[in-house]
């Protein structure tokens, strides 16, 4: 990146030139305004968030690729949150998922995919392993997209892509999984909770 003084510099040689050509002053502005703006964009270009493909490993030899067949419950439960068996069952109902949409539409949403597209179509960047590693992993980290681009060896908008029809894909999973659901414990349940409480806070009789 050219520095400032070389900056100011080529801003000068600009104006000069149009004042040379006898090119009218709000011209020559015009021109300098442009240079500077092309710089900048040069500068936030180079400091945009996210890895270009020539930095990457191929997906088929990613980091997530290594963790998933070692088949080590310490690794898949720090980076998933699930461990190896929890990880293939909610695989196995992932997957027919994946292969039965599609994430590339003209609006954004998920689409049933073609027959003859499926069986001759190019194969995806992201397999349904690396797909539902990846939502998952999103969910155990900050959200750093450039980071998950190093473990998946995916580019920014194939990872973003992918992670929107991740998410949507294992929404409907976990929509008809019954241990996922959100429910009131039965009265069995709640009264063997009330007497936990009530033993370790006599207080507190009644709450669960």
């Amino acid at each position: 990146m050219p520095s400032s003084s070389s900056d100011d510099d080529d801003f000068a040689a600009v104006f000069l030139l149009f004042s040379s050509a006898s090119i009218p002053l709000n011209t020559a502005i015009v021109a300098q305004m442009k240079l500077r703006d092309f710089f900048s964009f040069v500068e936030l270009q180079r400091r945009y968030r996210r890895i270009p493909r020539c930095a990457l490993v191929d997906t088929r030899q990613s980091s997530f690729q290594r963790l998933y067949y070692s088949r080590n419950d310490q690794a898949f439960i720090t980076f998933t949150g699930l461990d190896v068996s929890a990880f293939q069952y909610l695989l196995a109902q992932f997957e027919p998922l994946y292969f039965r949409y599609s994430p590339y539409s003209m609006n954004g949403k998920i689409v049933k995919m073609r027959e003859n597209v499926v069986t001759k179509g190019r194969p995806r960047s992201l397999g349904p392993t690396d797909c539902l590693g990846l939502v998952l992993g999103y969910t155990r980290t900050t959200g750093s997209l450039y980071a998950l681009q190093m473990v998946f060896g995916a580019s920014h908008s194939v990872l973003c892509l992918f992670l929107k029809f991740s998410m949507r894909l294992l929404f409907r999973v976990l929509k008809e999984e019954a241990d996922a659901k959100i429910a009131l414990p039965s009265a069995r349940e709640v009264a063997e909770f009330q007497e936990v409480v009530r033993t370790n806070f006599p207080a507190l009789n009644g709450a669960w």
